[in-house]
C-alpha cells in the first residue's frame, strides 16, 4: 500500500494540516449567487450562499413559480456518480420538504447520506419521512413511503419509496442516517463513516447510485464526508490523495466545505483510520504511529477554529 504509507508520511503534522485549513478558509470564489439571494426564505438562517452555475434547478415551477432549492451538483475528477450536496429542508413549511423529495425523484437519487443529529428531525411540524416500517406520508404532491427500517446500528438505514402524484414509476432510495455528528465538530467516531464509505465502494447494488449528501446547512459535514469518500476511493485506486486539493475543488462548487479546523482534521482522521484498519495488525509499529496521530487529530475541537455565527445544531 505505497499510496497509503505515502499519505501518512506526508501528512503526519498537525501544523501542516492547520495551514491547509487556513489557506482554504482564505479562498474567495467570485461566482454569482443571485438565486440564493432571491429565495432567502428557502435557505436556513446562516446558510452560506450557494453558486448559480451548479445549483440544482427543479424542473417544474413549484410553489410561487420558484424552481429554487438549496442544493448543488458536485463534480469530481474520475468520480462517475451524480453527486448532490443539499441543505436539510426547513420543516416549518411542508412545501420545502416536498421540494426536497421532488429533487430526489427528478434526479433519480437512489442513495442519501443524512449527516444530521436526531434532534434536527424531531418535534418538527413536518417530518422528512416516517421512520417506522410501513409508515407513509403525503407531502404536497409527493408520496413518501418507508419500505424498510434497520435502526439497530450506526448508521440507521431506511428504504424510502418516492412517488410524485400522477406517476407510476417510483424511486427506491436508500437513506443512511448518521445521527451523532454535531455542528462544527468532526465525526465522534470514524467507524460509521468508514462503514458507509466501504459499502459505497464495494456493494454492487449501490456502485452505480446517484447520490445526495445532506447536512443541516449542506456544507461542513456533507462536504467533509464527500472528501473522505473521494480520498479513500483514490487510495483504493493506488493514488495518494491530496485533501487540500480535494477540498479546494469542492469549495469552488459549494461554499464553506469545512466550517472549522476540527471538521477539516476529521477528514484526515477518517482516511488514516481506514488505512490502519486495512493494514490490520494493531501491533505493527506503523499502525501504532498512525493510531497515535489519529488520537491527536481527534483531540482537535471547534475552539481551535475561526468562530462563525450559526445556530448550533
Amino acid at each position: 500500500m505505497p499510496a497509503s504509507l505515502n499519505f501518512f508520511n506526508n501528512n503526519r503534522d498537525i501544523r501542516k494540516i492547520r495551514s491547509e485549513f487556513e489557506f482554504l478558509d482564505s479562498l474567495v470564489c467570485n461566482k454569482t449567487t443571485e438565486a440564493f439571494e432571491a429565495n432567502t426564505v428557502r435557505n436556513r438562517q446562516g446558510s452560506p450562499k450557494i453558486y448559480d452555475d451548479n445549483r440544482v434547478i427543479l424542473n417544474r415551477p413549484g410553489h410561487d413559480d420558484v424552481n429554487y432549492i438549496n442544493a448543488s451538483f458536485i463534480t469530481l475528477k474520475d468520480f462517475n456518480h451524480k453527486l448532490i450536496v443539499s441543505q436539510l429542508p426547513q420543516f416549518e413549511n411542508d412545501s420545502f420538504v416536498e421540494d426536497f423529495w421532488h429533487m430526489i425523484y427528478q434526479e433519480q437519487i437512489t442513495l442519501v447520506y443524512l449527516m444530521v443529529p436526531d434532534k434536527a428531525l424531531k418535534n418538527t411540524p413536518t417530518s422528512l419521512f416516517k421512520d417506522e416500517f410501513g409508515g407513509y406520508q403525503y407531502v404536497g404532491k409527493m408520496f413518501i413511503n418507508n419500505r424498510r427500517t434497520e435502526i439497530s446500528g450506526d448508521p440507521k438505514e431506511y428504504t424510502i419509496e418516492v412517488l410524485p402524484e400522477g406517476n407510476s414509476d417510483s424511486v427506491m432510495c436508500q437513506v443512511h442516517h448518521h445521527v451523532s455528528w454535531e455542528h462544527m465538530q468532526q465525526a465522534p467516531k470514524t467507524r460509521p463513516i468508514i462503514k458507509m464509505i466501504h459499502q459505497f465502494l464495494t456493494e454492487k447494488q449501490i456502485q452505480n447510485a446517484n447520490v445526495c449528501v445532506v447536512s443541516v446547512f449542506g456544507c461542513g459535514r456533507a462536504c467533509c464526508f464527500i472528501a473522505a469518500l473521494y480520498a479513500i476511493n483514490q487510495l483504493n485506486n493506488g493514488i495518494e490523495p491530496n485533501i487540500c486539493e480535494i477540498m479546494k475543488d469542492i469549495k469552488q462548487q459549494r461554499p464553506s466545505p469545512a466550517e472549522s479546523f476540527a471538521q477539516y482534521a476529521g477528514i484526515y482522521a477518517v482516511v488514516l483510520d481506514y488505512i490502519s484498519r486495512k493494514r490490520g495488525n494493531k501491533k505493527d509499529p506503523i499502525n501504532k504511529d498512525i493510531n497515535r496521530f489519529i488520537e491527536e487529530l481527534n483531540d482537535i475541537t471547534p475552539a481551535s477554529s475561526p468562530s462563525k455565527t450559526k445556530p448550533v445544531y
